[in-house]
């Protein structure tokens, strides 16, 4: 599976930045909000389940921060939220929004 970050890029698929994103964010909560390992599991089976060839970052991290308030982890849903959210500002700024949208508007595979 490939995943097109908020810049363009298309990069493979690497379930252990996922790990660590929620780890990192697991680090900032009690450990009654912290996700198991088997949570973690199930996040990225859900993930890989879906079987694409593409998906879109944001989409990926939807999916995690859904994930986490099934399990009744809110306190960790927001942790994580806030840590990815940080890391998007510093990552790119307008420019990597306008290439998703080209990217969506060339390759019609991404909205199926």
């Amino acid at each position: 599976m490939k995943v097109v970050k908020r810049d363009g890029r298309i990069v493979s698929y690497d379930r252990q930045k996922i790990v660590a994103a929620i780890e990192n964010a697991n680090r900032d909560v009690n450990s009654s909000e912290q996700a198991s390992m088997g949570e973690i599991k199930n996040i990225l089976a859900c993930i890989e389940d879906l079987n694409k060839n593409r998906i879109l970052v944001e989409d990926i991290q939807e999916i995690i921060t859904n994930k986490l308030v099934e399990f009744n982890k809110p306190e960790l849903a927001n942790k994580y939220n806030v840590f990815k959210c940080e890391g998007t500002s510093t990552e790119n700024g307008k420019e990597g929004n306008n290439s998703i949208l080209g990217i969506l508007i060339n390759d019609r595979q991404l909205i199926s």
